[in-house]
């Protein structure tokens, strides 16, 4: 579960392999949180970001993470 102190609900956007993105509206603005399924969530901005930009990062860090163990 994603808890940022806001007591809000989250939409999942997209998933790719064991990651998934949400995003939801907070005064206004969407955010998009990326839940890379260890325990690690990374927040991105819907000023800068778009949901395509968000999953070309993810599919960056998994294409240069890949064959790597990463223990959870």
């Amino acid at each position: 579960m994603i808890t940022t102190g806001y007591d809000t609900m989250r939409l999942l956007e997209s998933t790719i392999e064991e990651v998934r993105i949400f995003s939801d509206r907070i005064f206004g603005y969407k955010r998009y949180y990326v839940d890379w399924g260890d325990k690690h969530i990374t927040t991105f901005h819907g000023v800068w970001y778009n949901l395509k930009s968000v999953e070309e990062v993810v599919e960056a860090r998994l294409e240069r993470n890949k064959g790597k163990v990463i223990p959870k």
